[in-house]
């Protein structure tokens, strides 16, 4: 019922969060890393999150049916002012130039990080070599 300037969306992934990893560990507590999901060696308990910023985009977008723009809103703008911070979340004159870039799947190929291209993978995305 609420609307998107009134949610949030948060990950507290763990440090192995978007690599290839199978094993990690978890507070010195081995978990295993399966179908995106990590498990004590018990499976019965989740050992913590893997989900990355772009996965809760994309499942907002591709499987919520969320508007692209409310979804970006609701990772961006919406916890930058909730937690009182300033020059952050939006694109605008005066503000951190920080800008990740996605492709229509909802992948990062691009990174900026105050004004300066620190990952770039969209020329070989325009080329349709990705």
């Amino acid at each position: 019922m609420k609307t998107d300037d009134h949610i949030c969306l948060v990950t507290d992934s763990l440090s192995c969060a978007g690599t290839s990893e199978k094993t990690a560990c978890v507070g010195g507590t081995p978990c295993i890393i399966e179908d995106g999901v990590a498990t004590h060696p018990d499976p019965s308990a989740f050992a913590g999150s893997i989900a990355t910023s772009n996965r809760l985009v994309r499942v907002c977008v591709k499987e919520a049916g969320i508007p692209m723009y409310s979804a970006v809103k609701m990772i961006t703008r919406n916890p930058v002012r909730i937690m009182g911070l300033s020059g952050k979340g939006e694109i605008k004159t005066g503000y951190d130039a920080d800008v990740v870039i996605f492709d229509d799947e909802v992948n990062v190929i691009g990174v900026i990080l105050q004004g300066e291209v620190v990952v770039s993978l969209l020329i070989l995305y325009k080329e349709g070599n990705m």
